[in-house]
């Protein structure tokens, strides 16, 4: 028997949360608060954001 397939990639899983915390982060949410709402660290959200400006 095959393994229950997840409903989206690992890769879409990281993309949609990138999406959640530009979005945030264009609200005006901290980085600290962007973290908790999330469920990341604030080191990844900083990462995350500074990606986003370096495209």
């Amino acid at each position: 028997m095959l393994p229950a397939r997840r409903s989206a990639t690992a890769s879409e899983d990281r993309d949609a949360l990138r999406r959640r915390v530009i979005e945030l982060a264009d609200e005006g949410m901290s980085k600290r608060a962007i973290a908790r709402e999330v469920g990341t660290s604030e080191a990844t959200v900083r990462r995350m954001l500074a990606q986003a400006v370096a495209l």
